[in-house]
């Protein structure tokens, strides 16, 4: 499983949770079906999983969500306060790209909702947050933040 330097070393280590768990007394065997409780980076959606709430913290909404979040440690205090700060950073562009008079454009939040920016499930939650805010209502939005998030992918993150 990959993880980044630091959760490997203090957190997840050389742990793979497994379900169903085997022991010395039931070991692997040949055709026994395991599933990884682990969310794979590159394989796994995120979003399916974890959703960002504004205070930074990660809500699992799976199973393996949850494992994900407590066995790598991600709402440990330094990353819920890097993911509040993208969050209401993303608040305030929405906002701001929103208002006609505001100095932030459509652009600019393409920009900001480049999935390869840190904390990029932050970013796209504070600015889906402040469009419903700044329209004042949910309805359309997540098809508004999926748009611009395609327009992100062919543009260039910064």
């Amino acid at each position: 499983m990959f993880a980044c330097a630091q959760c490997n070393r203090g957190w997840k280590s050389d742990f793979l949770a497994v379900t169903p768990a085997h022991t010395d007394a039931d070991p692997p065997r040949p055709g026994r079906v395991e599933q990884v409780l682990f969310l794979h980076p590159v394989d796994d959606d995120p979003a399916e999983h974890l959703v960002v709430e504004e205070t930074g913290l990660f809500a699992p909404v799976t199973h393996q969500g949850s494992h994900t979040v407590d066995i790598v440690g991600l709402n440990r205090p330094s990353l819920v306060e890097l993911r509040q700060d993208a969050f209401d950073h993303g608040v305030r562009c929405a906002v701001d790209a929103a208002d006609p008079n505001g100095l932030a454009s459509t652009d600019d939040l393409v920009r900001f909702l480049h999935p390869k920016h840190p904390f990029a499930a932050a970013r796209r939650a504070g600015v889906t947050a402040g469009l419903a805010r700044a329209m004042g209502t949910t309805d359309g939005v997540q098809a508004i933040v999926a748009g611009l998030i395609a327009d992100a992918i062919h543009a260039d993150p910064d």
